[in-house]
């Protein structure tokens, strides 16, 4: 059985925020930010609007994606915590449940039903892809997704995952897809 960890980077970009701005900085108790996730960013909290604290939180805390320790090491963190408790279980069959993290496209439908996160991400908007990073934050190109990718322990993650890279279609030189492919492996 291989249950799927649907909207990864949008956990992990969350966290970083939660980690950031409530524990390392302290501008925000986390019962303003709760508050706040729960009112959609409507609202003032510390003297700021909920949409100035979202502009701050997608725009000033590193995102998965970017080949950034600050934020790949939490995402390491959660896909080994994900990993291991569901490695722990048997199925009604007594075989044992195999992690995944990928989403087909079960992100959107999820992201419906889903209230807003810590990373910026307002209710009802889709959650991250797979192993991709959120919609838009990914700013350092393809071998940052890559290298951000690289540091999760894969083998873990044993019903498998999926990353998918998309590329304008004047962008993509097939000598520069070979190396790219090299970095990853």
């Amino acid at each position: 059985t291989g249950p799927q960890l649907v909207g990864f980077a949008t956990v992990v970009d969350s966290l970083a925020v939660i980690k950031k701005f409530v524990f390392e900085e302290k501008l925000l108790p986390f019962e303003d930010l709760v508050e706040m996730l729960r009112k959609n960013y409507r609202g003032i909290y510390q003297g700021k609007k909920g949409t100035e604290w979202r502009q701050l939180f997608i725009n000033k805390v590193p995102k998965f994606g970017n080949d950034d320790d600050y934020v790949d090491q939490i995402g390491v963190d959660v896909a080994k915590v994900y990993c291991d408790e569901i490695s722990k279980h048997t199925n009604y069959r007594g075989g044992k449940f195999n992690p995944g993290i990928y989403s087909t496209s079960f992100h959107l439908a999820f992201g419906f039903f889903t209230g807003a996160s810590a990373n910026g991400r307002k209710s009802r908007d889709v959650l991250s892809a797979s192993l991709c990073p959120s919609n838009g934050l990914d700013k350092n190109g393809p071998t940052a997704i890559l290298n951000s990718v690289s540091k999760l322990q894969n083998h873990l993650i044993t019903n498998g995952n999926s990353l998918i890279l998309t590329f304008h279609p004047n962008t993509l030189k097939l000598d520069l897809f070979t190396p790219l492919i090299r970095t990853y492996f």
